[in-house]
């Protein structure tokens, strides 16, 4: 991001994912912030933990302070610390066959933000795409402990760097549960598989796919610009969560009472343990 205090915003809503995908409260925060001191002038890091700030507010998390280096490129994030009743913490481990997965974010943040680099898109272009990355992950979770955590809801997790697929490879590796994935209803923001064509990917991007690979089944069904924006390194991503089937009409619906979008996106099952396989 070109504006400091947005930039600071993105990646605080990022960092506090960590803690509601496993189904925590975030309280308390500190800034983390490697500053080139000789290339950006001092307003630039106020502007920075200005927009984290706003985020933890509207978070109702206490900044506690932080630490801050000379560094050659500038880097900034939050360490959060949260709560959760032992008997309620969401893992990216638990799913059983049966689940339904929703996702609660599009796909596509990391081929936007290298678009901006690159000038293929400008600001105005990617507001949509700003808005979702400051979405707090906060709403999905507080209707998964209406409906029963664990009861109901059984695993989670927050989509970031590693894409859709990486992450998801986290919960049937050595595992005896498959994912089947249908590529058709995954949410992707409009536009996305044109840019990708274009070869407007981050480096990321690859070496996701290079390790989902030997995961994944049906990668030849979809084109190769799908298959590359599954893997796209996302910031500040949705989450995805495995339910009970019998109560997922219901979480979608509390989704868009709240304004917020929730797509179904596959489901868990016993056949192909180990493996994410992709159908039309």
């Amino acid at each position: 991001m070109d504006d400091p205090f947005t930039f600071g915003a993105i990646a605080t809503t990022n960092a506090l994912s960590d803690v509601y995908a496993m189904g925590g409260n975030p309280l308390t925060a500190l800034n983390i912030s490697c500053f080139p001191v000789d290339v950006y002038p001092p307003a630039v890091l106020a502007d920075v933990i200005a927009g984290g700030l706003s985020v933890l507010t509207r978070a109702g998390v206490m900044l506690l302070g932080g630490h801050t280096v000379k560094d050659s490129e500038f880097k900034f994030g939050v360490s959060v610390t949260g709560t959760c009743h032992p008997d309620q913490i969401l893992t990216n481990r638990a799913a059983v066959a049966g689940d339904v997965l929703v996702l609660t974010k599009p796909i596509g943040t990391g081929v936007y933000t290298t678009a901006l680099k690159r000038g293929l898109v400008t600001n105005e272009d990617i507001e949509h795409i700003v808005a979702s990355m400051l979405l707090l992950n906060d709403g999905p979770i507080h209707i998964a402990k209406l409906l029963g955590i664990p009861a109901v809801v059984h695993a989670a997790t927050d989509i970031t760097g590693y894409g859709l697929l990486g992450h998801l490879s986290h919960w049937v590796r050595d595992a005896d549960i498959g994912i089947s994935l249908t590529a058709s209803k995954i949410p992707l923001f409009e536009g996305l598989e044109a840019l990708v064509k274009q070869g407007c990917v981050p480096g990321g991007t690859h070496a996701n796919a290079n390790f989902t690979n030997a995961f994944v089944t049906g990668r030849a069904l979809i084109s190769e610009s799908l298959w590359l924006s599954l893997n796209d390194p996302q910031t500040s991503g949705g989450l995805c969560i495995a339910m009970d089937p019998a109560f997922v009409d219901r979480f979608v619906e509390h989704m868009q009472v709240a304004g917020l979008d929730a797509w179904i996106i596959g489901d868990v099952t016993s056949t192909a343990p180990g493996k994410i396989s992709l159908v039309l």
